[in-house]
């Protein structure tokens, strides 16, 4: 038991860093006046029907003054370090469950008697 507890934590601490890492990028890049007016000029040219990717489809223009991973990584941030941390506990259960049951040592218990009975009355 303690291996897989080990195991989970070295899965789940560089997840957990590295989404307090994102919030911090989002916090020191997305904050600067440069990337304020590269949201603002991307606005415009949806607003305006210029297409900065180039996609055929027609985008609704972003109503939110600051660009999208700010405002997820701001404030709701704690809504996406337990998401991250819920939805790969799960992915780590799931991963263990099935590596203990592919890799358990054979224990499968009444079809194992029944080969043992078999081969010990010929």
């Amino acid at each position: 038991m303690g291996k897989f507890i080990v195991c989970y934590l070295i899965v789940i601490f560089p997840i957990v860093g590295l989404t307090f890492s994102a919030r911090r990028w989002a916090l020191l890049e997305l904050t600067t006046p440069a990337a304020h007016s590269q949201w603002e000029t991307w606005r415009e040219d949806v607003r305006q029907g210029r297409d900065p990717q180039g996609a055929s489809v027609a985008r609704r223009i972003p109503g939110s003054a600051e660009p999208p991973a700010l405002v997820l990584l701001r404030d709701y941030f704690p809504v996406c370090l337990v998401a991250a941390i819920g939805f790969s506990s799960l992915l780590y259960a799931m991963t263990a469950w099935f590596l203990v049951g592919a890799l358990g040592g054979g224990k499968s218990g009444p079809r194992r008697s029944i080969i043992k009975v078999a081969s010990s009355e010929k």
